[in-house]
């Protein structure tokens, strides 16, 4: 995968992917999954990355965070920028503010992503906790609140609930949840042709987040065309009526 999208230098740039190259160790030799890649987020935009399965879509977004595994996967070259700062260059413990924090993302499959020993509300609240210094109080009623935003009913019983007790649906609207808690610049969404999951993110953007950054990727192009005329129908009248928060 290699591509290069204009940038515009009048505008702050959130997010600075740059050259970015990732190969994966084989037998054979170097496996190029992505091989100098660049492209630019802005605040307040929404930007996908469309492509057939197999072309780099997932490794170039699990680079951001740094999620890949290491070996087989190498950082080859390139730079992943936040705010100007070299996210490949931060160590382990340098990471942890940004995840979740600064940067959170919404996986496609919410059953291996949640832990099945831990209730769904503890781990709402150990997000809150890993980056903010709140009450267990205030961190419980973030939460549930949290919760009934994301459209589960009776969110205050299913905040004691564990994953196996939820319905698939409502597995994805606690990721979902999660992810928005601590109200990050970035949401990276992984995506398909889940309709109900995009209107989902639309309904809590309205509700909790006034401005965000969006990135995303889907094999369907329609997915995405859909996707940001609905966040610019949404998100246009907030813009529009809000002061950038520092």
């Amino acid at each position: 995968m290699s591509s290069a999208i204009e940038t515009r230098p009048d505008q702050e740039v959130l997010l600075q992917v740059s050259d970015l190259r990732i190969y994966f160790e084989t037998e054979a030799g170097d496996a190029k999954a992505v091989d100098g890649v660049s492209f630019e987020i802005f605040p307040r935009e929404t930007l996908g990355l469309v492509g057939e399965s197999g072309c780099g879509k997932s490794v170039t977004v699990f680079s951001i965070l740094k999620l890949l595994q290491s070996p087989p996967a190498r950082y080859a070259g390139g730079e992943i920028k936040l705010r100007g700062k070299n996210l490949l260059s931060m160590s382990e413990r340098e990471l942890r503010p940004v995840r979740g924090k600064l940067i959170s993302m919404i996986f496609q499959e919410p059953t291996s992503s949640l832990n099945p020993t831990m209730t769904i509300g503890r781990q709402i609240t150990e997000a809150i906790f890993e980056h903010e210094k709140v009450s267990g109080s205030e961190a419980r009623h973030r939460a549930i609140k949290m919760l009934g935003r994301a459209g589960i009913a009776s969110a205050e019983q299913r905040f004691d609930a564990y994953p196996h007790q939820l319905s698939g649906g409502m597995k994805q609207r606690a990721m979902i949840a999660m992810a928005l808690v601590c109200r990050p610049l970035l949401l990276i969404a992984l995506l398909r042709v889940l309709r109900v999951l995009l209107l989902l993110l639309l309904a809590l953007f309205y509700l909790t987040i006034a401005v965000c950054t969006v990135l995303c990727f889907a094999v369907a192009s329609r997915v995405l065309l859909d996707l940001r005329a609905l966040l610019i129908h949404v998100l246009d009248p907030l813009i529009t009526n809000s002061s950038p928060e520092g």
